[in-house]
């Protein structure tokens, strides 16, 4: 089975959108009003100008209202060529 699949069979994974940044925490809203905050990626959080960039793109996704896959179980953002 590739990873397309595995991804849409996965319980875990859902669609949400960013609704507030602070610091190096993102907080998203599922389609069900569930709340989960993320934490910024090690790699953004030691490289201040990648953080900056990061944070650019995820004001971006905010503004444009734009849903994202989010693994609940691990608050995590899942990151494919849009996030790239």
């Amino acid at each position: 089975m590739d990873n397309q699949m595995n991804i849409e069979h996965n319980q875990d994974i859902v669609s949400a959108q960013i609704t507030k940044i602070l610091k190096s925490r993102i907080f998203l809203k599922t389609e069900h009003g569930k709340t989960i905050v993320v934490e910024y990626p090690r790699k953004q959080r030691k490289n201040h100008q990648a953080k900056q960039l990061f944070t650019q793109i995820l004001k971006d996704i905010r503004h444009h209202h734009l849903w994202i896959p989010v693994n609940q179980r691990t608050n995590q953002i899942l990151q494919y060529d849009w996030l790239s």
